[in-house]
């Protein structure tokens, strides 16, 4: 994307930036993104990490940005309810776009 002009952001929660940011150590940026995207990281936090950076996710979220979520059951996940964490957008204004069993794509009213 930013090889095409957008400006990105991208937390990459394997490096250590990503790791000390899910730890509340270093803050995201103090700004709001027209796209979100969660591939693949959302089963490799904890409950209380998850619900953190679900939270900064809908916080950061612009009126109208899309996100997607996409998960897998990693044998070194944690056990998370894809439901419930699609849900938790809902309850906060988020219309669902498309919904598998482990991806969604959701727009925020």
């Amino acid at each position: 994307m930013a090889a095409n002009g957008y400006i990105v952001d991208a937390i990459d929660m394997a490096g250590d930036f990503g790791i000390k940011t899910v730890l509340g150590q270093d803050p995201l940026p103090n700004k709001t993104y027209d796209i979100l995207l969660a591939n693949y990281i959302l089963m490799f936090l904890d409950d209380k990490e998850r619900k953190r950076v679900m939270k900064e996710m809908d916080q950061r979220a612009a009126h109208g940005a899309i996100m997607m979520i996409e998960m897998y059951p990693a044998k070194d996940a944690h056990d998370y309810d894809f439901d419930s964490m699609v849900e938790y957008f809902y309850s906060k204004g988020w219309e669902k776009i498309r919904k598998s069993k482990d991806k969604c794509l959701m727009r925020k009213k």
